[in-house]
């Protein structure tokens, strides 16, 4: 009996047509990534990206309070 031949295993190359639609995906979600980052962005307060300022208590070095 003759020996089969052994079944190709290489993967197949990538059509245009796949290459094309995996990079539209991405591309999209892309600019939804981008256009999230820009919203949370311009919602935010002035001050509230710094995260400075406001009331404070400390306490100094000999055990006394500190507050703003």
């Amino acid at each position: 009996m003759p020996a089969s031949p052994e079944p190709d295993h290489t993967p197949e190359a990538p059509t245009r047509r796949s290459a094309l639609l995996l990079g539209l995906g991405g591309g999209l979600i892309a600019v939804g990534l981008m256009g999230a980052g820009a919203l949370f962005w311009l919602t935010q307060g002035k001050d509230a990206a710094l995260g400075i300022g406001g009331a404070f208590a400390l306490v100094d070095g000999s055990g006394a309070p500190v507050t703003d």
